[in-house]
């Protein structure tokens, strides 16, 4: 793609990287909003975050590609799994623990996750190589349709998870245990039981984001710490435990990082990098305590 001289050129150009950078960028805030959920709502710091993610992007790679599994059992298996492993995380290992510690088992799980990435996928690049049908909505301003359908299913994971938690039973528990812990106990709550459940669900979000972006972007064993870290950015801007800003947090990165990568690509995460600092150093105390839910 390049620029041409003439206004209506420019225009579509910027309202093509616009629209890219806002249906990426949905993408970006389904993967933080469970880092935010973890960090703000449930006070669990997850340093393991990002290797999780890898993990099931590679996983999703193999399935579909070597295992010859359907598409439609891993959408049913893959997040079944990851609920079942965020559940016992949260109630064996970080069950009662201090911050210092959670980072600690956190960052030994991440340890373990890379080294299994390692044994049973191998270190190689993976990438589905779908060629990304476009949809143009004039001729000049065009966008992928399965960027699009992630932005899709991003925005109704992330309604249907708000949803739940406000309106049904298990939902309220869990913000009654987030919001009061002591007291929902005294209301005869289990409440280990009720934050594993709701840590296994933020588990959920990062298998969600796998699926979807290892359709739009190859992976590498290296890419969990850069994902990690934007989960932080992202995380930091929205105020940790607000899974909606989040989402809106995430496509502003989306759409940073497209123009960024169209007008000065080897700089892009130099700039994003500098931005998470600056945002952690003016929002720190904004974003200490928080638990939006």
């Amino acid at each position: 793609m390049s620029i041409e001289t003439g206004s209506t050129m420019s225009f579509d150009v910027f309202a093509t990287l616009l629209l890219s950078g806002i249906f990426t960028g949905a993408l970006y805030g389904l993967f933080a909003s469970g880092l935010t959920f973890q960090l703000g709502s449930l006070s669990i710091a997850n340093f393991g975050y990002g290797s999780w993610l890898i993990l099931a992007m590679y996983t999703t790679y193999f399935a579909l590609q070597v295992w010859g599994v359907p598409l439609a059992v891993v959408i049913f298996v893959l997040p079944l799994a990851y609920f079942a492993v965020g559940y016992v995380i949260r109630n064996v290992l970080l069950r009662q623990q201090t911050l210092a510690v959670q980072i600690l088992t956190t960052l030994g799980i991440a340890m373990i996750v890379d080294g299994i990435i390692i044994m049973v996928y191998s270190p190689a690049p993976r990438t589905l190589g779908i060629v990304e049908p476009l949809f143009y909505i004039t001729p000049g301003i065009h966008v992928g349709q399965l960027r699009f359908l992630a932005f899709v299913v991003a925005a109704v994971a992330l309604i249907a998870f708000q949803l739940f938690l406000r309106r049904s039973y298990l939902g309220k528990m869990i913000r009654a245990v987030v919001e009061e812990r002591e007291t929902a106990q005294l209301m005869g709550i289990n409440s280990d039981r009720v934050l594993g459940i709701a840590f296994g669900l933020s588990f959920v979000l990062i298998a969600i984001a796998a699926m979807l972006m290892i359709h739009l972007f190859p992976v590498t064993t290296s890419a969990g710490a850069v994902y990690q870290l934007m989960s932080f950015l992202i995380a930091t801007i929205a105020g940790l435990g607000n899974m909606r800003g989040a989402f809106f947090a995430g496509i502003a990165i989306g759409v940073l990082n497209a123009f960024l990568l169209y007008f000065a690509s080897s700089y892009a995460t130099v700039v994003l990098f500098t931005v998470f600092v600056v945002v952690l150093v003016l929002f720190s105390n904004r974003t200490a305590g928080i638990k939006h839910i």
